[in-house]
């Protein structure tokens, strides 16, 4: 499935000079479609805050098990990151709208579809340092 969503991004990656590294990813007990937005919206942010700045974009793809057992999966990129405390994830109103013009709208509703299978949606940054999703399906 990872393979597909990339290979749907293909003509956009060749171009760009986008880097992509993938790790091993544990099976995810979620519907294909819920994965493949958590992979769409990673990628397409990553695209554009990325070269909004004019940084070669890269995306790192891991996963793995939490210490409870729970399978998780992440999606990292070296984008200018959020400059707030708060994320689109949580509060779309709240989001850095000014400078990119996001809206948080995707990851609020990829956040929504995972509290329904019982997963959830982390979302860190560092500032200017990239940001990085989880997603965690809890037992």
């Amino acid at each position: 499935m990872l393979a597909d969503t990339i290979k749907h991004y293909d003509s956009l990656f060749a171009p760009l000079d986008f880097e992509i590294v993938t790790e091993r990813l544990p099976p995810m007990p979620l519907p294909k479609v819920v994965l493949e937005q958590f992979l769409h919206n990673g990628i397409t942010n990553a695209l554009k805050y990325a070269l909004q700045e004019g940084i070669r974009p890269k995306l790192k793809f891991g996963g793995g098990w939490s210490n409870t057992g729970e399978p998780y999966w992440f999606l990292e990129d070296n984008g200018p990151g959020l400059l707030t405390d708060k994320s689109p994830a949580h509060d779309p109103a709240k989001a850095e709208q000014k400078k990119h013009k996001g809206q948080g709208i995707g990851l609020s509703k990829l956040r929504e579809q995972l509290a329904f299978y019982s997963g959830d949606l982390l979302l860190q940054s560092g500032g200017r340092q990239g940001v990085k999703l989880v997603v965690t399906v809890h037992k």
